[in-house]
């Protein structure tokens, strides 16, 4: 209902105006005719009927206004959304990336030491020249793959702190994947570190399940984040 200090000061004042004029009517009924009773009787009639409009239009233009509101919440929640979705998507993306190419450099060296055992099966090389080789052969192969990784992790890092700022930490499920992902970005670190195999293979399953568990949490970040907007569409 529209409360009393909503109303145009005109009209209270033109109401307080009537009434008065009818408690004088009243309190004189020898002094007023019929003449003007009848026409206070429109007079307040009139003003009722303008009271009601005024009403109207302020509860028309409040609920225009409630929409409008609506819309918009909707519109950058769904831009939200969008958001965050591609980016926890590059996100996961990059780190299966990284994670596989740091497996590769290893692979790659373990297979160089392979063979030249083979090597010193037939008696070309000792096993003390195998080491040094491994050794010099590794430190070439990572520094050339950290010199072209450096963009991709500084890119892997930025992302990360995009999605972070995004998230709310007072919610559960958004404080959920704020740790999945960290937990990711510091595996990828520890496999970069990692020179022994089973230690490194156990890491890649870390970062595997990391990325899996990432994007459940994600649907379940995103699903509420739908609900939200259905419920402000219903009241557009």
């Amino acid at each position: 209902m529209l409360e009393l200090k909503e109303l145009p000061w005109q009209l209270i004042i033109s109401g307080v105006g009537i009434f008065a004029q009818m408690a004088i009517a009243s309190g004189n009924n020898k002094a007023v005719d019929k003449r003007a009773k009848t026409e206070l009787a429109q007079r307040e009639e009139e003003f009722r009927d303008l009271v009601s409009r005024e009403a109207s239009n302020y509860e028309q233009r409040k609920l225009e206004s409630d929409r409008a509101v609506n819309a918009f919440i909707a519109d950058k929640r769904q831009a939200w959304i969008d958001e965050l979705r591609k980016d926890v998507a590059h996100y996961l993306a990059l780190s299966q990336e990284i994670a596989w190419r740091w497996a590769a450099i290893r692979s790659e060296v373990n297979d160089y030491r392979k063979g030249l055992k083979n090597e010193l099966d037939k008696g070309g090389v000792s096993n003390v020249d195998i080491e040094d080789a491994v050794e010099s052969y590794a430190t070439r192969v990572a520094k050339d793959f950290v010199e072209g990784n450096g963009e991709r992790d500084r890119v892997h890092h930025e992302i990360l702190f995009m999605i972070m700022f995004r998230l709310n930490p007072g919610e559960k499920k958004h404080q959920s994947l704020r740790g999945v992902l960290s937990e990711i970005r510091k595996n990828l670190h520890e496999l970069q570190q990692e020179k022994e195999h089973s230690a490194r293979r156990k890491i890649m399953n870390a970062v595997k399940n990391g990325v899996k568990k990432a994007e459940e949490v994600t649907e379940e970040v995103l699903k509420d984040e739908w609900e939200k907007i259905k419920i402000e569409a219903r009241a557009i």
